[in-house]
């Protein structure tokens, strides 16, 4: 994670797994929240991703962290991190 200048957190992840093709995720976490925005190129990606929103914020809950935003696009995912093509 990189710590940013007003005390939050944030990192950029671009993962390229075979089953599911190219994907970009960035989590930022401030105050003990977290915000989680996930773009996949797949449509049977994105629709894996969304299946399994409940146990993200389930596991971040146990790590006693509030995922206060989940989301999953096509396309580019808002903040600092890139567009697919």
């Amino acid at each position: 994670f990189i710590r940013d200048s007003d005390g939050s957190y944030h990192v950029d992840l671009q993962l390229d797994p075979a089953s599911l093709g190219r994907l970009r995720v960035h989590v930022s976490i401030a105050a003990g929240e977290v915000v989680v925005q996930m773009a996949a190129a797949d449509a049977s990606a994105r629709d894996m991703l969304r299946q399994n929103m409940d146990q993200l914020r389930q596991q971040l809950a146990d790590a006693g962290l509030n995922a206060t935003s989940l989301d999953v696009d096509d396309g580019s995912v808002q903040g600092d991190c890139c567009t697919i093509r």
